[in-house]
């Protein structure tokens, strides 16, 4: 799930470089009705879901059928993307994001805030967030599509969450679910403080 509406996304073209190199077996399926979600009324998420709007209600059921989620956002003004946030607050009344397995997906190094934000929120919406599988692949705002990517060098990793600490914490199930404390992430040129991802939305 990409969090920017924009063609030519960077976030949208690495995780299409994900669908490419997804090994045999595996169907990296992209969400594309972000931009058809309504916003967010708690309103219409109602316990027998009878006002649940029909984009939500094809959103959670594509949700619920996979195994595991990709999610890639751009960084505004320190933030998520509104886009994703808004799509993410229609999952917390759902049961099909919770325990779900999660993968989170940057395309910058300078990129601080949102992913911490992310990493926050899936966490308390209860997902298995899995540190081995969020990498940082550092376009900077270089124009490559997804074959572009997948054929370029291999992404660093862990990603998203390099300098958070992380502790176990018990599930009902029997897994350990992956939890991160609120360390807050430094950028690597630390020296001048936090850049945003990109310098213009043209490039996010």
């Amino acid at each position: 799930m990409s969090g920017s509406l924009r063609a030519g996304s960077s976030n949208s073209a690495v995780l299409d470089a994900a669908r490419l190199l997804a090994p045999s077996g595996v169907v990296v399926a992209p969400y594309t009705g972000l931009r058809a979600l309504p916003a967010f009324d708690p309103d219409l998420d109602t316990p027998d879901g009878t006002a649940l709007p029909p984009e939500v209600r094809r959103f959670r059921d594509q949700v619920g059928r996979a195994d595991a989620v990709l999610i890639s956002s751009p960084e505004y003004a320190h933030g998520i993307a509104g886009a994703l946030k808004n799509a993410l607050d229609w999952l917390v009344g759902s049961t099909e994001f919770s325990g779900r397995v999660v993968a989170l997906l940057s395309t910058s190094t300078r990129a601080v805030h949102a992913p911490a934000q992310l990493i926050e929120v899936v966490t308390t919406m209860n997902a298995w967030l899995v540190p081995e599988a969020c990498v940082t692949v550092p376009l900077h705002g270089r124009a490559l599509d997804g074959p572009a990517i997948a054929a370029g060098p291999k992404p660093r990793g862990p990603g998203p969450h390099r300098d958070r600490r992380t502790r176990s914490s018990g599930r009902s199930d029997g897994r350990t679910r992956r939890r991160l404390n609120t360390t807050r992430m430094r950028p690597e040129n630390s020296g001048t403080g936090p850049e945003p991802e990109c310098r213009s939305r043209s490039q996010c």
